[in-house]
């Protein structure tokens, strides 16, 4: 989630005053009388968010771009940030701007002021993103707050692109104080699964069949670590399979997996309890290593009918991918004695004997 906070009229235009307030989700975000007013799930990253912030006419030649507004991203759950999670915030400049190195801009959470790193944007830009990953120890019960001198080149540059003129980086009125959607306790957020995705799909269409490997995503609200092996219950029909964890940790999504038995058989659908997700002498941690709460809730799935089950029928492995996955050591021509390595995928595991071959036309 994002939050517009504190964009003086004469930035962000509308009526007279400062304001708060949060991003909505419907369309009208993109314009921005209803970006003040409601919010927007966010799926898939910065892209888009470039498009929010407002886009002013070309400075005169020789004027210094200036900080225009200020977003900040919301907790993902209520209004609190958690060990582990990335605080962004998005500085929008008047005019567009080219950085250079890695500046910085100073967050203020609690007692202590932790610095945001901008992330790399090739060519022009008009808002510089910058993130801050929260720490077990970090707290602010009031809200972070950014100062109006918080924004800090740290050896690199901000320049407007057509002229070169270093930005002004005084955030004057747009400076935050104890933003109240924004508090920070590292040490209390409990990691609750908020997603359940089956991910594979039979390589039939119809229903997996023996040796093909089924993927179960679970989501968490925050970033979590897993030590040893949590497991995940798949109901097939009327018997019960482990589902192995795969990989995941330090993010959000776990991956589990499952290769299918030719004993197996489920003409309604896979099935995944509230409680089918165990520890099984593992762990599941947040960043400040309090225990994730295992419940899947709402998110149980019953009877999944597009991942019915026959593992009576033999899948017959077949390719899903080529990749020519060396590269030339110069340039884009390979010279005599290099490698050239190509990869073949297939949509499920397979078993190699012998020397198998894969033709090259070269030339």
């Amino acid at each position: 989630m994002i939050e517009c906070v504190r964009a003086s009229a004469n930035s962000w235009g509308g009526g007279g005053g400062t304001r708060e307030s949060s991003v909505s989700q419907t369309p009208a975000c993109l314009n921005f009388e209803g970006f003040r007013r409601g919010r927007i799930p966010l799926f898939g990253g910065l892209v888009l968010l470039a498009l929010l912030l407002p886009v002013k006419p070309a400075l005169a030649q020789g004027a210094a771009p200036s900080v225009s507004g200020i977003v900040m991203f919301t907790p993902a759950s209520a209004n609190t940030f958690g060990a582990g999670e990335t605080v962004t915030v998005l500085v929008g400049f008047s005019a567009q701007v080219r950085i250079t190195g890695r500046p910085q801009l100073a967050l203020q959470i609690g007692s202590a002021t932790r610095l945001a790193s901008s992330t790399y944007a090739p060519g022009s830009t008009q808002n510089i993103s910058f993130t801050y990953v929260v720490q077990a120890t970090d707290t602010d019960a009031d809200g972070i707050s950014i100062g109006a001198n918080a924004l800090m080149l740290n050896g690199g540059t901000i320049r407007a692109f057509s002229s070169g003129v270093n930005a002004a980086l005084g955030l004057g009125s747009h400076a935050i104080t104890n933003s109240a959607n924004h508090k920070v306790n590292g040490a209390a957020t409990v990691p609750a699964v908020n997603a359940v995705t089956i991910a594979s799909r039979p390589a039939s269409g119809a229903a997996y069949g023996a040796g093909e490997r089924i993927a179960v995503q679970v989501g968490f609200q925050i970033p979590v670590t897993v030590t040893g092996s949590p497991r995940l219950a798949l109901t097939i029909g009327t018997v019960t399979r482990q589902a192995g964890y795969a990989s995941g940790s330090g993010t959000r999504t776990l991956t589990f997996h499952y290769t299918v038995l030719a004993t197996d058989a489920d003409s309604n659908g896979i099935s995944i309890g509230a409680s089918a997700l165990a520890l099984n002498s593992g762990t599941i941690q947040s960043g400040a290593g309090t225990n994730a709460t295992l419940g899947l809730g709402t998110r149980a799935i019953a009877n999944a009918a597009s991942h019915q089950v026959d593992g009576s029928s033999a899948t017959a492995p077949a390719v899903n991918a080529v990749t020519v996955s060396s590269a030339p050591v110069s340039g884009s021509t390979y010279g005599a004695g290099e490698r050239i390595t190509v990869q073949v995928g297939f949509q499920i595991p397979v078993a190699v004997t012998g020397t198998p071959q894969v033709a090259l036309t070269i030339g």
